[in-house]
């Protein structure tokens, strides 16, 4: 049995009560996800529940959503759930998603991409139907996808090397402190900061994301940081 549809629904009805909060200003900021993938493993979390209600009922629907998808033994359903949702979004150069380094991003508007992967994955089994074979192994599918994903570009490739980046992450490190954090200290979006940081690290175009004034404005703090700190770095373009 197909289960997208349903799961597909229930990520919507939790997008609606949520804008319907928004709208009611009882919360202005929609729900988000953080992906991480270290040397310890792959990691997910959420962040930005209206109310606990909220909260609860996602994680929920997120878990069966991870075991529809198969989750392996030993993973959690719901922080298999929101990498293959990640990966989906990165692969499809999603407004939803924004990658900060090579392995690493942010999921915007949480319930909003879940209903959107739960409509493709709903359209990908209705697709299977008009194949001329039935019953394709669920393992062949699933390394069908991670295959897709790759080459269309999806996390895990080798970031490319900028001097502000390698900057950016030793402040980071120095002061003990997150990404959030030192966007709010300088008085920069976080949006607008991990637009920034993908852009510069898949080398490409910001898009119309970040105005040359906003990226000035991020480089000079970051400038004043390291100085301040007495960091210095030098990539292959310097």
């Amino acid at each position: 049995m197909n289960p997208w549809k349903q799961l597909g629904d229930k990520f919507k009805a939790l997008m609606e009560e949520e804008d319907l909060l928004a709208r009611e200003r009882i919360s202005g900021e929609r729900c988000y996800a953080y992906v991480a993938c270290g040397q310890s493993g792959e990691s997910s979390w959420a962040e930005g529940f209206a109310t606990e209600s909220l909260q609860a009922r996602f994680e929920l629907v997120a878990m069966e959503a991870g075991i529809a998808l198969e989750c392996p033994r030993g993973t959690s359903p719901q922080t298999y759930w929101l990498n293959r949702l990640f990966l989906e979004l990165s692969a499809t150069d999603s407004n939803f998603s924004h990658m900060y380094d090579g392995a690493n991003g942010v999921i915007e508007r949480l319930f909003e991409a879940s209903n959107i992967f739960c409509l493709r994955l709903d359209r990908r089994e209705l697709e299977k139907t008009l194949l001329p074979e039935d019953g394709a192994d669920s393992s062949a599918t699933h390394a069908s996808f991670a295959a897709e994903n790759t080459a269309k570009g999806a996390p895990g490739l080798a970031p490319v090397r900028d001097r502000h980046l390698d900057l950016l992450a030793m402040i980071v490190d120095r002061k003990a402190t997150t990404l959030e954090t030192w966007a709010s200290d300088h008085r920069l979006g976080r949006t607008t900061l991990f637009d920034w940081k993908a852009s510069r690290s898949s080398g490409k175009s910001f898009k119309g994301r970040v105005s040359a004034e906003k990226s000035a404005e991020i480089e000079a703090a970051i400038e004043a940081d390291a100085a301040e700190l007495g960091l210095t770095t030098r990539t292959d373009s310097d």
